[in-house]
């Protein structure tokens, strides 16, 4: 087998969206990067749809999807509703935008071609194991293997290795100063998804079934807790009445039905659906970003580090972002993978979207507590509305306003045992979001176990440093 060996800045690990905007970014910021890609590139990262708030596009430097990779008009609406119905909350102008992520993807890709002076993709290509010197990767061993059956070994010298490769953090998992410090998921973490685009078989049967719902093509309908409190079955039928997009999604821990299965149910349940045209499924991290997620020499960005907002499970925007802030933070450095560089990207993440991420984390961990009929008598009593849902669909920290004030009172009033639960985790929320923005901003092991401490006693929840 031949053996190549290359030297370059960064050495980037999948090339999902996250992936790909992120090796984008750093050639941007004048950085030389190699994107490594374990499938043909044309198959990289999810091949079905997602929904994600513009604000993120612009936020990650990537230009906003037009039709046909944006898959609604200006405004598309939200119709929430509790598992046996009682409850309804309607959102008329959705902050998040269905987009195709073959189509959004490509054009990444494509856009990596231009900037083929900084920027060379293997796709093909299996990452190995890293070479230390100390606690600090130098070099990645991978393997390629071309569909004509030839093989090349490559040798990957550089200053930052980017583990973008999802949920098991291949490279992270092989850090010295990273995998004690980075819990492995436990099944109350792990959110089991799946994605159909499906024919319409009986168009009288599916405007019967919007006709249930109160909804009008086009509009997505999103049952919440029919799996418990943390579970989402979504159906969206296009105005043309020929297709519907079905989405699920259920905690993985053996005591609830999968995405899988809850989709399979559904589908049994509505026999004016037909034969899946498109279809992914998968496993995603629902807890807060890891505490530290980059090291001298290696960062963590996506599924890897933990970059999905926890309440909905939607991890692409705070990837893509992650990537951004990442360029934009080790480019300053003449060594893009030091200690100081490495940190100031950390320490910005967190306090920009960490905060939140952690936030709503608080709030996702109540939500796998709740029955269905207790999510069915908040959404009748108004303690979860149209404001407060708005912010955690977009991905911004909630905002109280006066309207919401007085809506949340009275369905205080209504429902005082949920509102004892509800009232004590939104105060814990504000708490950790503010929490975040004294993450330290100096390279400091001693400052940043007591924040990881300080921060598992405002949450709740476990501290990543031990």
């Amino acid at each position: 087998m031949e053996t190549k060996a290359m030297q370059t800045d960064v050495v980037v690990v999948g090339a999902s969206p996250v992936g790909s905007s992120t090796a984008l970014n750093l050639a941007r910021c004048g950085l030389h990067v190699i994107l490594l890609e374990a499938q043909s590139i044309d198959r990289a990262g999810p091949q079905w749809n997602n929904c994600l708030p513009p604000w993120m596009f612009d936020r990650a430097q990537v230009d906003r999807p037009v039709p046909p990779e944006r898959l609604c008009g200006e405004r598309m609406g939200f119709l929430f509703y509790g598992p046996k119905g009682k409850g309804h909350m309607a959102i008329e102008d959705s902050p998040m935008h269905p987009l195709d992520m073959k189509l959004f993807n490509a054009r990444l890709v494509k856009r990596l071609e231009s900037h083929r002076k900084r920027v060379t993709v293997y796709d093909h290509c299996r990452a190995g194991t890293l070479e230390f010197q100390g606690d600090r990767p130098v070099l990645l061993h991978a393997e390629r293997s071309t569909p004509e059956g030839e093989q090349t070994a490559l040798e990957l010298s550089a200053k930052l290795f980017v583990d973008a490769a999802g949920l098991e953090g291949h490279l992270l998992r092989q850090s010295p100063q990273l995998r004690l410090i980075c819990p492995e998921l436990a099944p109350q973490d792990t959110c089991s998804a799946m994605q159909e685009t499906c024919t319409v078989l009986d168009p009288e049967g599916a405007q019967g079934f919007l006709n249930r719902y109160r909804a009008k093509p086009g509009e997505m309908i999103s049952i919440v807790g029919s799996e418990g409190g943390y579970s989402t079955l979504s159906i969206n039928v296009a105005e043309t009445m020929d297709s519907v997009e079905l989405l699920t999604g259920t905690i993985h821990d053996g005591q609830h039905l999968s995405g899988p299965g809850l989709m399979k149910r559904f589908k049994s349940e509505e026999p004016w659906i037909g034969v899946a045209q498109a279809s992914g499924a998968g496993l995603i991290p629902i807890r807060r970003p890891f505490d530290r997620f980059t090291a001298p020499g290696i960062a963590a960005i996506g599924d890897a580090a933990r970059h999905v907002i926890p309440i909905h499970a939607s991890g692409v925007g705070g990837g893509m972002i992650a990537g951004r802030i990442l360029a934009e933070r080790v480019s300053r450095y003449y060594d893009p993978g030091s200690l100081d560089a490495t940190w100031d990207a950390l320490q910005a993440f967190q306090r920009e979207l960490g905060a939140v991420f952690g936030a709503y984390d608080v709030f996702r961990r109540l939500s796998q507590t709740l029955r269905g009929d207790q999510i069915d008598s908040m959404l009748d009593a108004g303690l979860l509305n149209a404001g407060n849902f708005s912010w955690g669909m977009a991905q911004k920290m909630t905002r109280i306003g006066l309207a919401d004030m007085l809506q949340t009172a009275k369905g205080s009033l209504a429902h005082p045992g949920l509102a004892a639960k509800f009232g004590p985790v939104v105060a814990r929320m504000f708490r950790v979001h503010a929490h975040y923005k004294h993450f330290p901003k100096k390279p400091s092991l001693k400052k940043l176990r007591a924040w990881s401490h300080k921060q598992a006693r405002l949450s709740g929840g476990q501290a990543d440093i031990p």
